[in-house]
């Protein structure tokens, strides 16, 4: 039982010098200066609206985006208004606005009217 032991704390003493060996290129890694040097310098990415890789954007970046999505929402929205206005002020009813929407370009259906 005695060599049993002893096996046992050599072999767990050069396991743990092992570790240390393997560990030691990475340790140029923590260095501050030449740490640096060897990282490189990589942009963050992730996937858009249609799958496609692009650039992570900066919050201000994102806000600016909302912004605009806001705003181009808030444009629709006045023109659905106005159209259904002037749709009212000409004595039509809803079918009227939604028969002036058309198929998109390349949708296999017969009907000419696209409605949403």
């Amino acid at each position: 039982q005695g060599d049993a032991v002893w096996r046992f704390w050599t072999t767990l003493h050069f396991m743990k010098i092992t570790y240390g060996l393997l560990a030691a290129p990475f340790l140029l890694f923590s260095m501050p200066f030449l740490g640096s040097a060897l990282k490189q310098k990589c942009k963050r990415t992730g996937y858009d609206k249609h799958g496609l890789l692009c650039a992570t954007l900066s919050s201000s970046q994102k806000r600016k985006v909302f912004a605009q999505r806001k705003e181009k929402a808030q444009r629709d929205k006045e023109k659905r208004e106005a159209a259904r206005a002037e749709a009212r002020a000409n004595g039509q009813g809803k079918a009227a606005v939604n028969s002036q929407r058309t198929m998109p370009s390349g949708s296999s259906g017969s009907a000419d009217v696209f409605m949403v």
